[in-house]
């Protein structure tokens, strides 16, 4: 799992960076803390803090720039150095408010890493907003007496302030008194009273009042505010017992300027004996400029609450409601003033710390602390204890201050590559690239930053993102040494992007080389030069200090360090090692077996780092050397296919190939890989990554090489050994099935057919020989191949029913070809047959008096011969037989002795089972006598049917065409109910009605519209099939079914007679009786006999639509002659009479 796990990192390191460097670098003074004390350092560094000791800062990326190691260069990348930077953020004008309890909290963010060190605020604006008026009224139990001489002034007091009750009364007495009410009175609540009594001494039944009387409750306090801006008086008011007219009114004075005043009418129409909250805003008081002109700084103030008679001296009858006296309950007075304030008269802080103010609405704070998470809060309070509640609201001006430390440079322009990029020359000094990004928070500007190096070092290069090739090393201030400030705010008004640096410093270590073993355990010469290891060999590592120019001649003293790094980037601590440098120079560390599995086991590109410095205890770090180079750690894989068998890979078609890419060992996945093979037209096909270690291609399938293809996967990684996998692929060229019977083949009951079919290849029309056809079907069956694809199913035919449809299911199948179904139908018919005479035309002559015997032949059309065992049976005109069979399936019968006439027999054939079909025969036969002269007998019989038309066509018209359909339909009626019949079809009273009056309409023109005509017709419903009368219609009903009743058994139910009906002989009596009549309520069943009584006047309705100025006479020719009005009749149950039920015939 940990295997895992460091691959993943790795996986994401790599993905941060574009490219990585591997070479040598030098690291100076890496153990040095580890070896002397700080002071043994001054020769060396200058240390201004922890982050110039290079032993702490040195920051070695996994992965190099370039992976290639030069005879006379190296490259790489080293350590990522510090930097300090400064900022400073202001927000402005940023409006604040809290009330008592609460708090003001301003937020400003902190960029990441970043630390903030100061933040000051400015305050302008600084105002709060309390009452200063203390018109609660709460002081504890009233003294009892409400007399309307009372003063309560003295019961009232606190030690806040007082209220104090005083009146003016001018001409005659008027009492006034203020009294002090408890909750417990019957106001309801803690309240001050003010009341004026009329003087009723002057005359009787009258009481009087004097222009300019007042009582008033008056209070002072104090505000130590300064300018006030706005203000607010609240209070509650109760009219107890005030006059209906505002000839009072209830005043409030602020310094003896009146500010708000309402009619004591006005007040008593809120309601009376009912308490009333009020909320008075400075903008609607009046005189507003003569109230709180000036500063508010310590003044003493008053409010006055007043009831003053404001009209002319009067008395007043003791008829006015409420006349005798005024009285007015006041509560909760208060007077809220929003003024400028200073800080510290409401103990106001920030983050705890107090506010300072200099004047009236300003102050200042400046709070020195380290913040290191965002945001950086800004909280304010207020320690105040006032006697009433308030709100501060101001405006504040921020400035935060932070600083950021960090390892922030990087090689590349990309924030994803941390470090310093070097290129060491032989002999030379190592040439160090670097950058650093300046990305200052949102709403900040950056003062300036510090740049951080190791002693050795010197700088040589500084340009800004904006003007990457201006060299600006001389503006900056490098002074200290390992030490660079940078003024930003002077070198560029926009300093976001990356900054470049360039630095040089001494190199000293040379001829890193590892080495792979030759033999299985490899001895001190089965070495060769490598940099590519499977897991299981091993690994030596040697290099060289160069022994020229150095200080000393003893190396010996010296050591040397490996390192090596995993290519997450974690140190490989296991086989970390320091060894003691040899007198000639040579590094030789300890040889290093790549592991086989275990937490270590992982795959990829390694750093190995060598590092020396020259202490040897005496003297200090001032030579330092780094080499660096890489190696490539391979694993074994393999490749493991979701499936290794594809069937059924149909020609045309496409299939998913999707093959796993693993670890041998670690079974982690492989990503990245090149997966490839030939596909089946033998091209080379790739597969693509689809997830970690997952591989996907489409494969198409080709119109060659049916059946088993193998596909050899090949994958191949950089860090991997290559590895095959094979594939089967089933290919199936595509197919055609067709079925010259399809969709449906319909035969005899038990007869055998034949279903012939073609299987032959899409792509090139041959057929395909020696499949298997499998059959599903009721009965057995033979399959025979015929050549080319063609082959034939013949079926037996015996488990199967007339007049039945079966599924029979055919399936072609071989090797390599596509497999077709298709489900045809088999529809069992009857046998068919044919019903023939001696006489081809079926027509038969005879001398009258002679007998005739009919003969018919049934043949078996689909099996042959004849069908036997028949009963056969005929009508003719008079009566009906059966034929009996004299010989196999020929029938006959005898008719004797038969008139003149022509006669038609009509032959039924039936056979049990139903297995045949069987048509109905008719013969003719002409009983003619012989022609003795004269008119031919047949002409006469032409003539008489003729001349019975004709007549019979005349009666019908006399008597029933010629009249409308609405009349025709009342006589129908009319003779029905006469004959004890119904109606065979509910008259339509809405259609009637329309169209009657449309026909008068027309008819009284001249014209009939054809339309009318085609609907004015009569049905006929049988009697069994009638129901219950509604609406004009006679109905009968009956609860079932009964036997056709005898002519002797029939009666003629009694009716009684109905005036003006309709005239059969064709006179039209008056519109009303003849006019289908409007539906009336069903009636109940009262079986077949209904009575219809005679309409009395008012049960007449006016035919629907009909105007007054269509009741116009018609002509005579025209009928009827008159319109009046529909009759609605009135349908009762006839006396039911005891008879006895018809037998069943």
């Amino acid at each position: 799992m940990n295997k895992i796990n460091v691959r993943n990192r790795k996986i994401k390191s790599k993905g941060k960076t574009e490219r990585k460097l591997k070479t040598l670098i030098i690291v100076g003074f890496l153990f040095f803390f580890l070896v002397f004390k700080v002071d043994n350092l001054s020769n060396s560094f200058e240390k201004k803090s922890d982050s110039n000791d290079i032993s702490k800062n040195v920051q070695i990326i996994d992965s190099p720039v370039s992976s290639d190691i030069l005879v006379d260069e190296y490259t790489g990348i080293g350590q990522s150095l510090d930097l300090l930077h400064n900022a400073n953020r202001t927000d402005s004008d940023i409006d604040l408010t809290f009330t008592n309890g609460s708090q003001a909290s301003h937020q400003i963010p902190l960029g990441e890493n970043w630390e903030g060190t100061k933040l000051n605020s400015d305050i302008t604006n600084l105002r709060d907003t309390r009452n200063w008026v203390n018109g609660t009224f709460n002081y504890g139990n009233d003294d009892g007496t409400y007399l309307f001489t009372e003063d309560d002034s003295v019961d009232i007091q606190n030690s806040f302030q007082n209220w104090t009750f005083s009146d003016i009364d001018t001409g005659t007495a008027n009492l006034m008194s203020g009294n002090y009410y408890d909750s417990a009175s019957s106001t309801g609540r803690d309240a001050l009273e003010l009341v004026m009594e009329g003087n009723a001494a002057q005359l009787a039944g009258y009481y009087s009042y004097h222009e300019g009387d007042y009582c008033q409750w008056n209070s002072t306090f104090n505000i130590d505010r300064g300018q006030i801006e706005d203000s607010n008086l609240n209070f509650q008011a109760n009219p107890n017992y005030l006059a209906n007219f505002n000839s009072w009114e209830i005043r409030f004075y602020v310094d003896t300027v009146m500010i708000y005043s309402i009619g004591t009418y006005s007040l008593k129409n809120y309601g009376e004996s009912l308490w009333h909250d009020f909320s008075i805003p400075m903008g609607i008081w009046v005189n507003t400029t003569n109230v709180f002109t000036s500063q508010l700084n310590e003044t003493s103030h008053s409010i006055a609450v007043r009831l003053q008679y404001i009209a002319t001296d009067a008395s007043y009858s003791d008829g006015f409601t409420h006349i005798s006296h005024q009285q007015v309950f006041l509560a909760n007075i208060e007077l809220e003033v929003k003024a400028s304030v200073k800080a510290e008269q409401i103990g106001l802080k920030m983050n705890t710390n107090s506010i300072l103010s200099s004047d009236f609405g300003v102050g200042t704070i400046s709070q020195l602390s380290s913040w290191t998470t965002t945001p950086v809060y800004a909280n304010f309070t207020a320690d105040d204890s006032p006697y009433y509640d308030y709100t501060v609201d101001f405006n504040s001006d921020f400035n935060l201050y932070a600083q950021k430390t960090s390892p922030t440079t990087n090689y590349e322009t990309n924030s994803g590559s941390p470090g310093t990029s070097f290129s060491i020359a032989n002999a030379s000094d190592a040439n160090w690239e670097f950058y650093s990004y300046f990305s200052v928070p949102t709403g900040y500007a950056e003062e300036n930053f510090t740049l951080y190096f190791p002693s050795d070092w010197t700088i040589t290069w500084v340009s800004t993102p904006q003007l990457p090739t201006d060299n600006n090393i001389t503006e900056c201030d490098i002074s200290k040494p390992g030490q660079l400030i940078i003024p930003v705010n002077n070198l560029s008004a926009t300093p976001d992007g990356f900054w470049k640096f360039n630095a040089q410093s001494p190199n000293y270590i040379q001829n890193l080389v590892t080495s792979k073993n030759t033999t299985g355990t490899p001895g001190p010469s089965d070495w060769s030069v490598n940099n590519t290891y499977f897991s299981g060999e091993y690994l030596n590592i040697t290099a060289q200090v160069k022994t020229s120019g150095v200080n000393f001649t003893d190396l010996s003293s010296t050591h040397a360090n490996l390192d090596i790094f995993f290519p997450n980037g974690t140190k490989w601590i296991s086989k970390s090692e320091e060894i003691a440098v040899l007198a000639d120079g040579t590094i030789q560390f300890s040889p290093i077996q790549i592991p086989e599995n275990g937490p270590d086991y992982i795959v990829g590109d390694y750093d190995v780092f060598v590092s020396w410095n020259n202490t040897d205890g005496i003297n200090p770090i001032n030579e330092t050397g780094m080499a660096y180079t890489h190696i490539t750690i391979k694993h074994y894989s393999i490749l493991i296919p979701d499936d290794d068998f594809i069937d059924h890979f149909i020609e045309g078609s496409t299939t998913s190939l999707r093959i796993n890419f693993f670890d041998i060992v670690s079974g982690e996945a492989i990503e990245s890989a090149t997966l490839t093979f030939l596909n089946l037209t033998n091209g080379l096909q790739t597969l693509n990554e689809i997830a970690p270690g997952y591989y996907f291609t489409e494969l198409t399938a080709p119109s060659i090489n049916p059946g088993n293809n193998t596909l050899n996967i090949e994958a191949s990684h950089p860090l991997y050994a290559s590895t095959s996998s094979n594939i089967v692929v089933e290919v199936e060229l595509k197919t055609i099935l067709d079925v010259e019977e399809f969709p449906r083949l319909t035969v005899a009951l038990n007869q055998s057919f034949i279903i012939n079919l073609n299987f032959k290849e899409e792509t090139s029309g041959l057929g395909i020989t020696g499949c298997n056809i499998d059959v599903t079907w009721e009965d057995n069956f033979i399959v025979n191949e015929i050549n080319n694809g063609d082959y034939q199913i013949h079926c037996n035919n015996t488990n199967t029913g007339v007049n039945q449809i079966y599924s029979i299911e055919i399936t072609a199948s071989k090797y390599g070809f596509e497999q077709k179904t298709i489900l045809n139908e088999i529809k069992i018919r009857q046998i068919e047959t044919n019903i023939t005479s001696i006489n081809q035309n079926n027509s038969f002559t005879i001398l009258p008096g002679r007998n005739f015997d009919p003969t018919i032949f049934i043949e078996d059309l689909d099996y042959g011969g004849y069908v036997e065992g028949c009963e056969v049976t005929f009508t003719w005109k008079y009566g009906e037989g059966e034929m009996e069979e004299s010989n196999p399936g020929e029938y006959s019968t005898n008719l004797r002795n038969i008139q003149e006439g022509i006669y038609t027999i009509d032959i039924f054939v039936y056979k049990e089972g139903g297995n045949y079909n069987f048509q109905k025969f008719q013969m003719t036969l002409n009983v003619i006598a012989p022609q003795e002269g004269g008119i031919p007998a047949f002409l006469l019989y032409i003539m008489g049917v003729l001349m019975v038309g004709l007549i019979g066509m005349f009666i019908a018209y006399q008597q029933h065409f010629k009249y409308p359909k609405i009349i025709r339909e009342i006589r129908s009626l009319n003779k029905a109910i006469s004959k004890g019949k119904g109606a065979e079809k509910v008259l339509s009273v809405k259609n009637a009605d329309e169209l009657f009056i449309e026909d008068y309409k027309i008819r009284t023109k001249g014209t009939l519209p054809s339309r009318n005509k085609s609907l004015l017709k009569v049905h006929h419903i049988p009697i069994s099939d009638q129901k219950s009368i509604t609406k004009g219609d006679v109905k009968k009903n009956f609860s079932g079914e009964k036997p056709p009743i005898k002519e002797s058994q029939k009666k003629t139910p009694k009716i009684p007679k109905v005036e003006k009906k309709l005239d059969i002989e064709g006179k039209l009596s008056s519109l009303e009786e003849n006019l289908e009549l409007p539906k009336a309520e069903q009636p109940k069943k009262v079986g077949p006999i209904q009575k219809i009584e005679k309409l009395k006047p008012d049960q007449f309705v006016k035919p629907n639509d009909i105007e007054n100025g269509d009741l116009q006479p018609i002509s005579k020719d025209q009928k009827p002659k008159k319109i009046r009005y529909l009759r609605k009749p009135k349908i009762k149950e006839l006396p039911k009479k005891k008879s006895k039920k018809p037998k069943k015939d």
